[in-house]
């Protein structure tokens, strides 16, 4: 599972990272030159176009002639390896069965530690195969693979049927430089920790505690209702909504949800995420307003929210030429304070009916609202969107995510053996004896977190 992958803002100055003649090795069998050429072609595009990576192309390690007869053994390939920081392996039936790829080149990535991103060229039988060289008797499996389909399912190369290789490679290669974004951007800035950039991604080892991993645990039925609804989500804008108690920590799993799932849907959409802004709600249950007066005052804070001045944008029109000049995607976050449900309810429907007002012209799928709801009437209430009466609305796509609940001990096993086995921090045991006297009661997200972070 990637972790976030976010658009990175570092400069030059600050973390550019030693001059190496390679920074990542591709491994592939001759038999599929073809294929590996036109990945090369498209990868090497997509950094072109990432300058912020600091990876020109002439840092990829490519053996474009294979010239491996014998035991010959090319110095640059042990060199190349010596210095890679990631490896891509592009899997198939023959680079499987090929000694100097999997044996010799992956195995070499494995001692070192390396990030490994697979690449599937064609339905073979990887995931069982053991990771040579790996310490812990893992199948190749456990590493991930790419390319992801719109349903975030591993998809070969072969299989993507109605597509031109252009296109199928073009999108290899973004979700590549997605993971490898998403990795330099959990990475801290300091010059003296950014020398050496490793990747935390779904292909890798992962060797890096990252903020966010505590919010991958648990929650698997309410990360599947936000997977299921958003892919129904395409020309209007979306609205998500939150629930849970306070001790759920709702901010930091909507951040998981954003950096992970939400990435993930854009990316394959070929939209760019762009940052996270706060949205002041503005109202409480202090206030009484007319229908007119809310409308104004959901807009002017809307304008402050997107553009840092609550007078920017005025009206729907406003709105609407601003969200269709946007480059990308930008999410709103809000906190719904505990009000009367009228009250909330018709808030919620104020910001609905003007995003309903906008032209038919305006790209409301620039625009996501992510809300935070702890009110603990409201968020046991089966059909939260029935009654707060805002079904209906055309121009905005509704989310609705259940409730998060307490974790358990065989949530933490399983969440331990698809995220923290490999950091090689922790052993199982050890984990679970931490978790001991917190199990005795039910645990929640907060306090879960808060222990992860102490323990690892």
């Amino acid at each position: 599972m990637a972790l976030p992958i976010l658009t990175t803002q570092q400069t030059a100055d600050s973390v550019k990272p030693e001059n190496k003649s390679c920074r990542i090795f591709v491994s592939y069998s001759h038999k599929d030159s073809d294929d590996a050429r036109q990945f090369m072609d498209h990868f090497k595009l997509q950094l072109q176009g990432l300058p912020e990576l600091f990876i020109s192309p002439d840092q990829v390690f490519f053996d474009r002639n294979k010239l491996r007869a014998g035991k010959d053994w090319d110095e640059s390939i042990q060199s190349a390896l010596d210095q890679a920081e990631y490896f891509i392996f592009l899997v198939s039936v023959n680079s499987l069965n090929s000694e100097f790829c999997y044996l010799r080149e992956l195995a070499f990535a494995v001692s070192r530690s390396l990030p490994i991103i697979q690449v599937i060229l064609n339905p073979c039988p990887w995931e069982k195969l053991p990771i040579p060289g790996d310490r812990q008797k893992r199948n190749l499996g456990k590493l991930g693979a790419l390319p992801k389909d719109i349903e975030f399912s591993l998809k070969p190369v072969s299989d993507w049927i109605g597509k031109d290789r252009a296109h199928v490679w073009n999108e290899v290669a973004k979700q590549i430089t997605a993971e490898i974004t998403a990795a330099i951007s959990a990475q801290p800035t300091q010059p003296e920790q950014s020398q050496t950039i490793k990747a935390v991604t779904s292909a890798a080892s992962q060797h890096k505690f990252v903020p966010l991993l505590p919010y991958f645990c648990n929650q698997t039925a309410a990360v599947n209702e936000f997977n299921k609804r958003v892919k129904l989500w395409s020309n209007t804008a979306l609205l998500v909504l939150t629930k849970g108690i306070h001790d759920d920590d709702l901010p930091n799993f909507w951040k998981r949800l954003h950096h992970k799932n939400l990435s993930d849907y854009l990316t394959v959409r070929n939209a760019q995420l762009l940052e996270t802004k706060r949205f002041i709600w503005p109202f409480n249950k202090e206030e009484k307003s007319n229908a007119q007066e809310m409308m104004a005052t959901m807009m002017s804070a809307l304008s402050d929210a997107l553009t840092g001045n609550p007078y920017q944008l005025t009206d729907e029109a406003t709105l609407s030429r601003w969200l269709s000049a946007s480059s990308g995607v930008i999410t709103l976050v809000t906190d719904l304070p505990k009000e009367p449900k009228k009250n909330t309810a018709a808030g919620i429907r104020v910001l609905l009916d003007l995003l309903e007002h906008c032209s038919a012209e305006a790209q409301l799928n620039r625009l996501v609202i992510a809300m935070m709801l702890e009110d603990s009437e409201l968020i046991t209430e089966k059909d939260l969107q029935k009654t707060l009466k805002i079904s209906g609305y055309q121009r905005t796509h509704l989310v609705d995510i259940m409730p998060l609940r307490d974790i358990g001990k065989e949530d933490i096993i399983q969440w331990y053996r698809v995220h923290v086995e490999k950091l090689q921090r922790i052993s199982e045991e050890d984990l679970l004896r931490n978790f001991a006297n917190l199990l005795i009661q039910p645990l929640r997200m907060r306090k879960f977190a808060s222990k992860i972070n102490e323990i690892l």
